[in-house]
């Protein structure tokens, strides 16, 4: 181990054993110094326990949005689930896709050859796969969060009713939601004319709420970790990766240290955008509200319902915070580049 590799490895060694504990690195890409088989196994385990407690969690958030559901899609008449499915389907096979190309180029950098050591190099990064579906169920979750949240907007505004006599009729209730539409208005707007509704959508909103909080409490500790590790993973990654660009023999390794990269910071940046969305859906149901009670011709009860909707939304925003510490938004993927910036041209200029 050359003066380069011990100074680098001094630095982050704290940093990296934590995140390894938790099987949350990928181990040969990276780093250049030898990791015991115990460690290798105890991690292991704990990821495998850190999924099944998850798993447990998942039926009880599912439960809650088939509730939602039940009031949502009768008086929407859209159905969420193959859509849904069908998106689910594609992140995991993206996901598998690109830790394969990432176990190809460590084993093809390293000059592995045996069956035994491709065995051993998936072994190796099978955390770092795991802990990734983690984010990609949590993604899903956010997903669905916001295309409920979509489907309120829609019910308030009055866009997904059926043409016939422009009444919806919910599956579970003989009473119809009668939207009126303002032909003045540039884009199809219409109002709720029973204060029931309003109070219906307030419910709906409170569920959504609590399956948000829910998820978050779920998903805080892995979130948290994944951070720590993609601040990690990132350094590691993009200094070996320049000092290998800047070699004569190790043009492979460079492309397979900013392919790890990229993997890490797109996967980063897709949760990130989701929030930011489901975050974001709320005020657009608050615009919308203020559009229809610019509009004459409904009671004031129904004005004050739609207000009292408007504060709710304000007192319970959908922002995603693991464990208090961040919001998950696209400001967070911003600040994420920049610590790892600059903590490579510190460790640069060392060299």
């Amino acid at each position: 181990m050359n003066t380069d590799e011990e100074s680098f490895n001094t630095t982050i060694k704290f940093w990296y054993m934590l995140s390894e504990i938790f099987g949350l690195l990928p181990i040969s890409p990276f780093f250049k110094f030898k990791n015991s088989e115990s460690c290798k196994v105890k991690f292991l385990y704990i990821s495998w326990t850190i999924i099944c407690i998850l798993l447990v969690l998942f039926l009880l958030i599912m439960c809650k949005l088939w509730n939602v559901d039940k009031i949502l899609i009768p008086r929407s008449g859209i159905s969420l689930h193959q859509k849904e499915t069908f998106h689910s389907i594609k992140d995991i096979a993206v996901l598998s896709v690109f830790n394969i190309i990432i176990v190809i180029g460590v084993c093809w950098t390293s000059g592995v050859k045996s069956f035994t050591e491709i065995l051993f190099y998936s072994v190796e990064n099978i955390p770092l796969f795991m802990n990734a579906i983690v984010l990609i169920q949590f993604k899903t979750f956010v997903k669905k969060l916001n295309e409920r949240l979509k489907l309120v907007t829609k019910i308030v505004t009055g866009n997904t009713f059926y043409h016939q006599e422009n009444l919806i009729k919910p599956k579970a209730s003989n009473r119809a939601i009668r939207f009126v539409e303002d032909a003045a208005c540039t884009s199809a707007v219409s109002i709720f004319r029973q204060s029931e509704d309003v109070q219906l959508m307030r419910d709906v909103y409170i569920e959504l709420f609590k399956t948000k909080t829910l998820v978050v409490s779920t998903y805080a500790i892995p979130i948290v970790l994944q951070l720590l590790t993609t601040y990690i993973s990132c350094v590691g990654a993009l200094y070996w990766g320049i000092c290998a660009l800047f070699s004569k023999t190790d043009k492979l390794d460079a492309i397979l240290y900013f392919v790890v990269v990229s993997y890490i910071l797109l996967l980063l940046a897709y949760v990130l955008l989701n929030c930011d969305n489901a975050a974001e859906e709320p005020e657009k149901i608050t615009r919308c509200i203020q559009e229809i009670i610019a509009k004459p011709n409904f009671s004031n009860a129904v004005e004050r319902d739609l207000m009292k909707f408007v504060s709710q939304m304000k007192d319970m925003t959908f922002e995603f915070k693991p464990c208090g510490l961040f919001t998950l938004n696209l400001s967070l993927l911003c600040s994420t580049v920049g610590v790892i910036c600059t903590y490579v041209v510190i460790l640069m200029q060392f060299k």
